[in-house]
């Protein structure tokens, strides 16, 4: 499983981590988001420096949105839940780079606010719909 930065960075190597995603490899990345949001949002985190807001608000660079956007698409692009899954990874990112974005300000208590409200609601959406496809499509 690929971390955090190796989620958003990495160019090629993000491009391979795309073509070999798992729907299990996509939902624990999903659920590793919240707890290194945590980090970021209580002041914690290295990371935080590292991050550029604008590519994390981009749907489409991190492993998941690449193979949401070049790999998934041919197989499920008709599919609602995929349909639904594209809307809802990007909701995830504006809400993710929202957090970072206040968090750089030092405004914690409102990235805090983001991660336990909307965050977290649109996370658990990402991950039920990758849970259906993955129900759905196993055999494939």
């Amino acid at each position: 499983m690929f971390g955090l930065i190796e989620f958003l960075t990495g160019g090629k190597r993000r491009k391979e981590a795309a073509r070999q995603l798992s729907f299990d490899d996509a939902i624990a990345a999903h659920e590793k988001w919240k707890e290194r949001l945590l980090n970021i949002a209580g002041g914690n985190s290295p990371e935080l420096i590292s991050l550029n807001i604008d590519d994390i608000r981009c749907d489409d660079k991190c492993t998941l949105g690449i193979w949401i956007h070049e790999v998934a698409k041919d197989k499920f692009g008709k599919d609602q839940i995929f349909a639904d899954l594209l809307h809802e990874h990007a909701a995830f990112h504006i809400c993710a780079a929202d957090v970072i974005e206040h968090a750089k300000r030092k405004r914690l208590s409102y990235s805090r606010a983001i991660i336990n409200g909307s965050f977290t609601r649109i996370s658990q959406k990402v991950v039920r719909l990758l849970e259906m496809l993955r129900s759905k499509y196993a055999r494939l």
